[in-house]
């Protein structure tokens, strides 16, 4: 199941489907045999095409709409994009699938301010549309009076009668750098405001802000950073310069309290990174195979000499290879006085810390949670995490004839946790977009999400598409009783839509059996995944 966080990011729950198990958590159908080398292997085949219906062929309705400033001037050029449509009076909502909906097609106000938008009529059968969610974007505007608590937020609600919006200005703020201790100036930093923040100059592209807009920074002669879209609320920024032969300059975090439609100028202080060496502990046999570790650095708030118990805002993310012998180093860090590391290598998996100084349990909802242990950020001690050993889980997936289905994606309900609100995030690696870095499900060719995900499920064996003989192998899961989630495009499970139970113990193998049907998710009743 998907759920939305905010207006703009997702996470994943995997409501995953039963094997018929005993009273002692056994499989009761072993594991098939699977066909012989040689012979004439019999292939289940689908015999339904996916249908994609496009816009112009699902009954629309038009919802026109003028935009205006506090002055009742109209704005021209902004650009509405719908995102999700609901009905007054049954409460029905639905976010925009395209796959149902059609392609999203955003509109712009002309020179009177004025646009429409055309949108699917309905969001089910027989349940009308009364209401389109979008948001909007201009490099002045950021917010609507329409909702005084959401100030800020580029969120716009239309009805079915032609609608009249009042936009308002943000405050205009003027940004320069300098390195300590010269005060040479930099010319090309970048802002982070408010949010999460995602390094790796080679592999990701930034992510300055969690909220459903962006600043759109406007850079002048000399490296002065312009943004005329500041909220009327508190704002924490930090500055980073990358520089070159690799090395990052790390301003402080600094608050930002501003008024709309105002002025201001900051020069912010760059600072050299921490460096941090590590070691995997001497229970992982060497040479080390496929490790990496994640990195997660919260930042210290103006005034506070511990980052804040939710730490979403501006965090730092980073990762790094696994040496043979179990180090490894991480040359930039930003300036905190801890880091949270987590690491995964073939076999072995670092080990959740304590809760309330108690340990975590494995085979509960917590045990499939794992949590990075927070350490010392300074450069002169080296760090040494906790690893334990994982176990493999083999799923043999066939249709009701005892036929192999090939394909079939599975995957455990793993979840890697970074905050104290149970935000489920995936640590930032490599092979990940830094837009989808945040609540990745495994879903492949997600219209939500990239394939990004997917593959670095895959990297460390926590999901997997069947093969020629229908079996998936998840080689790397930790110790406790997880679940498996099996699906397929063109195929629906057979029998009820309950958790499948997987007993993970350390060098051990655990062997599920499922068999499906061809069919879709519409055929398929009482089932909470959204894929």
């Amino acid at each position: 199941m998907l759920k939305m966080l905010s207006n703009s990011f997702l996470v994943f729950t995997v409501v995953v489907n039963p094997v018929a198990v005993d009273a002692l958590g056994q499989v009761e159908a072993p594991v098939a045999s699977p066909p012989s080398i040689g012979t004439d292997e019999k292939k289940a085949t689908p015999k339904r095409d996916a249908v994609v219906a496009p816009l112009e062929k699902i009954d629309q309705a038009t919802f026109k709409f003028t935009l205006v400033d506090e002055d009742n001037q109209p704005i021209a050029g902004v650009v509405v994009t719908p995102h999700g449509m609901f009905n007054e009076e049954s409460r029905i909502h639905s976010r925009w699938k395209p796959e149902l909906h059609g392609k999203i097609v955003p509109a712009t106000t002309n020179d009177n301010g004025v646009a429409e938008l055309i949108v699917p009529k309905y969001l089910e059968e027989d349940v009308e549309a009364d209401f389109v969610k979008c948001s909007f974007d201009h490099p002045e505007f950021i917010t609507s009076t329409q909702n005084p608590r959401m100030l800020g937020e580029t969120l716009l609600i239309l009805g079915r009668s032609h609608s009249k919006k009042v936009l308002l200005r943000g405050a205009t703020g003027k940004f320069t750098a300098h390195l300590v201790p010269n005060q040479q100036p930099v010319n090309n930093f970048q802002v982070m405001t408010s949010s999460r923040i995602i390094q790796n100059p080679r592999s990701f592209i930034t992510l300055p802000t969690i909220r459903p807009f962006d600043l759109q920074w406007e850079k002048a002669d000399g490296g002065t950073l312009t943004s005329k879209r500041f909220p009327p609320e508190t704002t924490f920024l930090r500055a980073v310069h990358f520089a070159e032969k690799g090395s990052i300059y790390f301003s402080d975090v600094i608050e930002i309290d501003v008024e709309l439609n105002t002025d201001f100028s900051e020069n912010l202080l760059l600072r050299p990174a921490t460096r941090l060496k590590g070691a995997l502990d001497e229970s992982v046999p060497r040479p080390i195979r496929n490790g990496v570790v994640f990195a997660d650095v919260p930042p210290i708030l103006p005034g506070e000499t511990r980052p804040p118990s939710d730490s979403e805002m501006l965090n730092w993310h980073d990762s790094t290879e696994i040496a043979a012998d179990g180090t490894f180093t991480f040359e930039n860090l930003p300036p905190s006085p801890e880091v949270r590391l987590l690491a995964i290598c073939d076999g072995y998996i670092s080990a959740n810390p304590a809760i309330n100084g108690r340990p975590i349990s494995q085979g509960t909802a917590e045990g499939w949670v794992r949590r990075p242990r927070s350490h010392v950020l300074d450069q002169e001690t080296p760090v040494e995490i906790d690893m334990e050993q994982t176990g493999r889980c083999v799923v043999q997936v066939t249709d009701e004839q005892n036929n192999p289905i090939v394909a079939a994606k599975v995957t455990s309900n793993l979840i890697f946790n970074w905050t104290a609100e149970n935000l489920q995030i995936i640590p930032a690696f490599a092979n990940v977009d830094s837009k989808n870095e945040i609540n990745i499900d495994y879903k492949e060719n997600s219209t939500i999400r990239r394939k990004q995900g997917w593959k670095w499920a895959e990297r460390f064996g926590f999901a997997a598409k069947t093969d020629k003989q229908g079996i998936a192998i998840l080689p790397n899961l930790p110790e406790g009783d997880l679940r498996i989630g099996i699906w397929h495009d063109d195929y629906i499970l057979t029998e009820t839509h309950l958790p499948i139970a997987a007993d993970i113990a350390p060098g051990e193998t655990t062997k599920l059996l499922r068999r499906m049907k061809i069919g879709s998710k519409k055929d398929q009743p009482n089932t909470s995944s959204d894929r």
